[in-house]
């Protein structure tokens, strides 16, 4: 007996010794690898040549050592068999050494493995269990559950192997993006010199702006984008498909039609009215939340909406790139001094004499169609202001560039908003207020503060012209 105690002693000391390779098991079982040995000489010579022993040991847990079976376990991708030492020396290590547990149960009874080694055989080394006294029966230690840890081992390993197995492959970068970021900001984000919050700004990226991802560190990713490199934060960007799906948010995408005179129609169809046409090299916005139709891309273009062949326009996404701060702070000075200039050639009405033009004849509706638009376009300006709006009506007139009826004029597609919406028209149901018939009339009897302009803009627009009031006419 203290001879199989010795021997199985010295099983574990090999293994240990020679391959302390290990992986953990479910529960308090643990499975040791390895050939039939019955003695320590002959272990070493029969444990090297099994290509990998797993051997755990839990730290104030019971160790069980498995019998004869075979276990194929799949960990990183690889498979592998585990041959399981003999059922006896499961029974000397319970029952003699004390590295089962009291009161802790085995596993099922599995054939003892044939001798591989002259005097390996458990019978010429008297250690049949049954003449040592050590059956499992006998000891009242039911080997059937000792093993029954085996089933549990292969639950676990194949377990884990469907779990890797079900893993769903990585998705494909589209090899457009492939190494591509854009920045998930309402604005912008700083670029930095170094790493860190706390390192020197030396540009910025803007939302819509694409970026080439040169290296990532610590959550950083250094970054080219324009003529600006830097590091910018990762919890504030995407990268891959992930900033391909971004751009298509966030990105502006335009239809340049490649030959003159492409109709805008206003279905998917060549039977749509044609809203307006589009010139060789004209950009018009695509509606990328209109539903698709087979053929035609709905656009926008100059304020008005509708679709053109497909077959007839080039589409271009406009991404933005990164900027350093010193052409951040040339572009603020280069606006600074734009506007400057706008506003030099914006000259007061103060500054100019009124014009007395022929007078025009016209009907009351006229007078009644003229007020309606000069109190929908500028209402609430003062009287000279008023009367200009009625002038650029007057001068359009008299140009030979417009139609020459008030009506037509008025309700030219795409040029007096008001009148598009049916305001013109309500305010003219209603009738206008007596200081809007008082300016009509003035601009039918040929007075204008505009010097003969043929369009207005709010002020702000900040085009060059005559201001008089909230606008500026030219």
């Amino acid at each position: 007996m203290k001879k199989q105690i010795i021997q199985s002693a010295a099983i574990i000391a090999v293994a240990f010794a020679l391959f302390m390779n290990a992986i953990p098991v479910s529960g308090d079982a643990v499975v040791v690898a390895g050939s039939s040995v019955a003695d320590a000489g002959a272990a070493a010579g029969h444990v090297a040549g099994v290509s990998r022993i797993f051997n755990t040991i839990v730290p104030g847990k019971a160790t069980v050592i498995t019998a004869d079976a075979e276990l194929t376990g799949h960990t990183a991708g690889a498979s592998r068999t585990v041959n399981l030492i003999n059922t006896e020396t499961v029974s000397l290590m319970e029952n003699e050494v004390g590295l089962v547990a009291e009161g802790e149960e085995g596993a099922e009874n599995a054939a003892a493995p044939e001798a591989v080694a002259e005097g390996t055989d458990p019978v010429a080394e008297g250690t049949d269990p049954a003449a040592e006294g050590t059956d499992p029966a006998a000891e009242g230690t039911d080997t059937a559950e000792t093993v029954a840890s085996v089933g549990e081992i292969k639950d676990v390993v194949n377990a884990a192997d469907e779990t890797a197995t079900e893993e769903a492959p990585a998705e494909a970068v589209d090899p457009e993006w492939k190494n591509k970021l854009m920045v998930d900001v309402e604005d912008y984000l700083y670029v930095r010199e170094q790493p860190s919050t706390d390192a020197e700004v030396v540009g910025k990226l803007r939302k819509g702006d694409v970026a080439d991802v040169l290296e990532v560190v610590d959550g950083w990713y250094k970054i080219t984008s324009g003529n600006v490199e830097g590091y910018v934060f990762g919890d504030y960007s995407v990268i891959n498909n992930d900033a391909a799906e971004l751009a298509s948010q966030v990105c502006t995408t335009f239809a340049v039609a490649r030959e003159g005179g492409l109709r805008v129609r206003s279905l998917a169809s060549t039977d749509g009215d044609i809203v307006t046409t589009m010139g060789q090299g004209d950009k018009a916005t695509v509606d990328t939340d209109a539903e698709a139709e087979v053929g035609w891309v709905a656009v926008s273009f100059r304020g008005l909406s509708g679709y053109v062949n497909e077959d007839y326009v080039d589409l271009t996404t406009d991404y933005g790139e990164g900027i350093t701060v010193e052409e951040e702070q040339a572009a603020i000075e280069a606006e600074r001094k734009a506007e400057e200039e706008r506003r030099s050639q914006q000259v007061s009405a103060s500054t100019v004499a009124p014009v007395q033009n022929a007078a025009t004849a016209a009907s009351f509706d006229e007078v009644t169609l003229l007020a309606a638009l000069i109190q929908a376009e500028s209402g609430n300006q003062p009287i000279e202001g008023q009367i200009s709006v009625g002038a650029v009506v007057m001068n359009r007139m008299r140009s030979g560039g417009y139609p020459n009826t008030m009506y037509e004029v008025i309700y030219q597609r795409g040029q007096f908003g008001p009148a598009g919406r049916g305001t013109v028209a309500a305010i003219a149901a209603n009738g206008p207020k007596a200081i809007c018939i008082q300016a009509a009339q003035s601009a039918l009897a040929g007075m204008d503060y505009t010097g003969g302009a043929t369009h207005f803009l709010n002020v702000n627009s900040g085009h060059a012209g005559v201001v008089i009031g909230a606008h500026v006419f030219w």
